[in-house]
Formats: C-alpha cells, structure tokens, sequence
C-alpha cells in the first residue's frame, strides 16, 4: 500500500502544542513504518484549515496523487489538519472513499477509513471539529468587534497609516510619507485618472504599496474603495439588493423547471436582486451563482439530486448517478427524469 503524508500549520501557537511542520512529519512517517505503507511523499501546506480549496499544496496532493491513483492512502497527524469542513470531508468520502480510490488514516485519533467502524467515528469527528472551527470563528468577531468598537485596529496596516501602541490597542495614525501619496491618489481619482493610470504613476514615482511589490490596477482599486473614495457601482445601486440565498433559491427552481440562464438572470433583476460585485445579472453571473451552490447533504437521494443539478447535470444523467451510488426511488424500481424532477420539488 502505498500513502501520501500531508501536514499543515497555521500559527505559532500550533507549532508550540506539538503540531509544527517537523513534528506531524515524524508522526507520519512512523505510523506508515508501523502499518506497512510505502510513504511516497509529505506535501505541506502552511495556511489556513478552513477548507480546501484556499491551500495549494492539498490541491496539487489531490489532483496528482490522489486522482491519479498513485497512492492509496492519506496520512494525517489530526482530522483538523486535514479539514474542519463537514462539508469538505463528506465529499471526500463521496468521491474517494466510498469509490474506493483513496483512504484517509488519522494518526492521533487512531481512525482509518478503510475500517467501516472508523469511517462512522470520523463522520461525528467532522462535525465537532467544524463546530469548534465555528466557536473559534465566534470568538474571533468579537474580539474583532470589540477592538474596532474601542477605536483599536487589526489586521493589516493599510497604505498611507502606520500603526501606533495605545496601552492594550493599536491604533492608526497617518503615515508622514505616504498619506500624501493616498491623498494624491485620491486627487487623480476625482480628477478622472483610470486605477491603471494612478498605478503606473505611483510605481514610476517609486512609491512602495504595503503589501506587494508595486501597484497594480486592482490595489489601486481595493484600496480607493477601502478609504471611501471609490464606490463600486453595486454600492452606488439602491434600487436592487444583495441576497444570495434568496438569489440562488429562486435561480435553483428556475433551473429545475427548464429555464435558460438568460431568462433567470431577467428574473433576478426582476425580483430586485443583484451580485455582490454588479448592478444586475447576466447569463454568466447566474451561472457562476449555480455552481457555487450551497452545500446540500450528500448522504441523501435528494441531497445529491440537488447538488449535481447546481452543477450543470441533466436530469437523466442525475438518474444515472443516483443508481451508480445506491439511491433508490421512495417507491422501488428505477431512476428516470421524471422521478429525478419529482424528488428536486418535492
């Protein structure tokens, strides 16, 4: 058997409690001498565990490991060093595990998915870890609230301030340098400068942003909107409004019915609603809008009918899948458009 060890770390807190980079490849590779697996590789990532999508390393892991059948086991210190998503981790059983291509063994918590006993373990493992995720995430925003609440800031220092110790808070003043710069962007701005303009002339004056190595049209853009100098055309449109469940929701049942984008996006702008980022919709935007559909429970008939229709399958294809993976209708026999249609409204 052969296996892929994967470790990531997030802050210096983790590193202290024994689960740095160097500590969770030991544990790896000491339980894979033990089980007998051949360990091909160690990726790492040292990011974010909120999901997999955000973590580079995991991703290449996945599309040339895993879903080349070059290892038939991933090797992970911890469940939360693999995922906190419920979500993230049900789909991995769905399109690896149940399927057979690949495994996932976790060290600490002595769980393999192989075993049909671990496999149920995990499942509630999953859930209380993004439950903790969630508590963590609870306890982060308000602090957060609490600190911009006292005048205090956090995060990263914005172009043209610096950051200045007030007893327990830190506060921003303005930069002596660069908020000149900030103010001379924003003269340009009102002045009918395109952000590709403003950009090329701060890096030609040899003007350094904070967080990247010269200016582009995009941090030209995110930063004038971040001091109120610039407001996106969605934020200048009161007459529709942002509301991404009631969007999708409505879109979802247009898109079972049989409609074109086109005639969903007529209705969205109809129903007063837009994108976060325009004034309206357009075929593309609902489209996009469907495939970043909501997470739906995936260990129920209608629960996958629902996902691979956000995700452009037709109905028949929806049946075939459904058989493929076990589900059967209510009443018995076989899965056809019409059963498929009927399960989406009910």
């Amino acid at each position: 058997m052969k296996a892929i060890g994967y470790v990531r770390v997030s802050t210096d807190m983790q590193e202290r409690d024994g689960l740095s980079l160097d500590a969770q490849q030991e544990t790896i590779k000491n339980y894979c001498r033990a089980m007998g697996y051949e360990l091909v590789n160690i990726v790492m990532d040292a990011e974010s565990g909120k999901n997999m999508t955000g973590r580079p390393e995991f991703q290449r892991m996945i599309s040339q490991y895993v879903d080349k059948r070059k290892v038939n086991f991933i090797v992970c210190t911890n469940l939360d060093r693999f995922t906190r998503s419920q979500k993230d981790f049900l789909i991995f059983v769905d399109d690896y595990v149940k399927k057979g291509i690949c495994h996932l063994a976790l060290v600490r918590e002595h769980m393999n998915t192989e075993s049909p006993t671990s496999l149920h373990a995990i499942r509630f493992a999953a859930l209380f870890a993004e439950l903790e995720r969630e508590r963590i995430s609870e306890r982060v925003s308000s602090t957060i609230q609490y600190i911009r609440s006292q005048g205090g800031h956090y995060g990263k220092v914005p172009f043209g301030y610096k950051p200045v110790k007030e007893g327990k808070l830190t506060k921003l003043v303005k930069h002596p340098e660069n908020y000149p710069w900030l103010e001379k962007m924003a003269a340009w701005y009102r002045e009918g400068v395109t952000f590709a303009d403003i950009a090329r002339r701060l890096n030609d004056a040899g003007v350094k942003p904070s967080q990247s190595p010269q200016w582009t049209q995009t941090s030209v853009y995110d930063l004038l909107r971040k001091e109120r100098i610039h407001a996106a055309r969605s934020e200048q449109d009161t007459t529709r409004v942002y509301d991404r469940t009631r969007a999708y929701n409505l879109a979802y049942a247009l898109k079972v019915d049989g409609r074109t984008l086109k005639f969903i996006a007529e209705k969205l702008n109809d129903a007063g609603l837009r994108p976060s980022k325009a004034t309206h919709y357009e075929w593309y935007s609902v489209q996009e809008l469907l495939r970043s559909a909501v997470y739906h429970d995936r260990s129920t008939a209608k629960g996958c009918a629902k996902y691979w229709k956000a995700q452009g399958l037709s109905l028949n294809e929806i049946a075939r899948k459904l058989a493929e993976n076990g589900h059967s209708p209510k009443r018995g026999g076989q899965w056809y458009a019409q059963t498929v249609k009927n399960l989406l409204i009910a």
